[in-house]
């Protein structure tokens, strides 16, 4: 009997010591496999984090690239404008200026013609008047007159093809300072005109520049933002299975239930069997204090009355039933 028992309560010692172990394991497990998960968590969302700043300063970057190429660009084509509207001013009055040139050339055409021809006819007229007055026909004299008014006449006529040579001479010379003038002037604006084209056409090559540049950071720029859309798309699916979520009340209360429901059932478990292991333990004890009485007397050791004592000895033990 008392093997027996010192096997059952062994028996029922060792259930309640596995379920002890297969919870504190269960536990366990579940303490690694979260120490697990968070460290995979930390490690994914710190290379998430750096992979998304690594993208964000990318980005800054080319749009900062973008914006001053965009600016540059803009001022350079604020700029050709300006060029382009004081060439075609140039333009105009050049043109004007040639207009006006042909204009005086033309007049000067006209006018020195006339006074060409006034003075070849005052000429003219004063040798007809002198060979007509001085061939020495005193008749022809007496009757026209006296010699002071045809000399008189011839004066007027020599005046007036001085003024008409006075005249020509006036006239080209101010012709020849027009010409002069818009030679000068048509020189200086073929100079002028030619430093700002080249000036024009370097910055509209430096604009094809920067607009290249600027689309290939514009490029730059979208296969990134294609990257970190990526990278935000596995953030955000990471997140839920790796965000600390706090356990609501009645999450919390029901797994402690769990756990001490299952920690007292070890408890009641171990009390019980430890009571029944005690009175198996005294029973058996007392019944062998008996027989070793009777067999120290040199009776003979009766196992019939071994019993009935044990039972009347539990019975009268306080505190045992």
């Amino acid at each position: 009997i008392y093997t027996l028992s010192l096997h059952d309560a062994s028996s029922d010692l060792d259930k309640v010591k596995s379920m002890i172990e297969d919870l504190v394991a269960k536990l366990q497990q579940e303490q690694s496999e979260a120490t697990d998960r968070k460290a995979w968590c930390d490690s994914e969302m710190s290379k998430t984090k750096a992979a998304r700043d690594d993208k964000d300063a990318k980005i800054e970057v080319s749009s900062t690239r973008i914006e001053k190429a965009e600016a540059t660009s803009a001022k350079l084509a604020e700029a050709v404008n300006k060029l382009q509207r004081e060439l075609a001013a140039m333009d105009a009055g050049q043109a004007e200026a040639t207009k006006l040139r042909q204009t005086e050339h033309a007049n000067f055409v006209v006018a020195a013609k006339d006074y060409s021809e006034g003075q070849q006819a005052c000429a003219g007229a004063i040798t007809v008047l002198r060979n007509y007055y001085e061939s020495g026909d005193t008749s022809l004299m007496q009757s026209e007159g006296s010699g002071d008014a045809a000399h008189s006449i011839i004066g007027l006529l020599e005046v007036a093809e001085s003024d008409f040579s006075r005249m020509e001479a006036d006239i080209r010379a101010a012709e020849s300072a027009s010409q002069a003038s818009y030679d000068k002037q048509t020189q200086e604006t073929k100079v002028t005109r030619a430093a700002k084209t080249a000036e024009m056409k370097a910055k509209q090559n430096e604009m094809k520049q920067l607009n290249s540049e600027s689309g290939n950071y514009k490029q730059d720029r979208q296969g990134v933002q294609k990257e970190l859309d990526a990278v935000l798309q596995y953030q955000d699916k990471l997140a839920p299975e790796c965000e600390v979520k706090a356990p609501s009340y009645e999450e919390t209360a029901a797994r402690r239930k769990r756990e001490l429901e299952g920690l007292q059932n070890a408890l009641e478990i171990l009390a019980g069997k430890a009571l029944a292991f005690a009175r198996r333990t005294v029973s058996f004890g007392w019944s062998a204090t008996s027989a070793c009485e009777s067999s120290s007397c040199g009776g003979p050791c009766n196992r019939h009355l071994a019993t009935p004592r044990a039972h009347s000895k539990r019975a009268a033990a306080p505190g045992l039933t």
